[in-house]
């Protein structure tokens, strides 16, 4: 998949949330995302305009938490965020952290 994002800053997001609504939005969920992105010195990530992350998705609704390994490739041009993005859902966030240490990567600082 390819993935590309837009990102903009938001002032007042209650004001956002009833105007979408007005517009024929549908709520479904709240949710909260942590990321945790891994490098190492055997391959920085960085250096390779590459990512690799563990992302938590807590459901604040009903309490489901779901965990994915994310990798995303270098960016496809210079006027974009445009990357290669592969995504897989993994059972336990924590195992796979200990998976990454294990073979010699280690959490990026925030």
């Amino acid at each position: 998949m390819i993935e590309v994002e837009v990102k903009i800053p938001i002032e007042n997001i209650e004001k956002i949330k009833q105007k979408l609504l007005e517009t024929g939005f549908i709520y479904q969920k709240t949710v909260v995302e942590t990321d945790t992105y891994f490098t190492s010195d055997h391959y920085d990530m960085r250096k390779k305009d590459k990512a690799l992350r563990i992302r938590k998705t807590e459901n604040l609704d009903t309490g489901e938490v779901k965990a994915q390994l994310n990798c995303k490739g270098p960016k496809l041009d210079q006027r974009s965020m445009a990357r290669k993005e592969l995504e897989t859902s993994i059972g336990d966030a924590t195992v796979c952290d200990e998976i990454l240490r294990s073979i010699g990567f280690c959490p990026v600082p925030p």
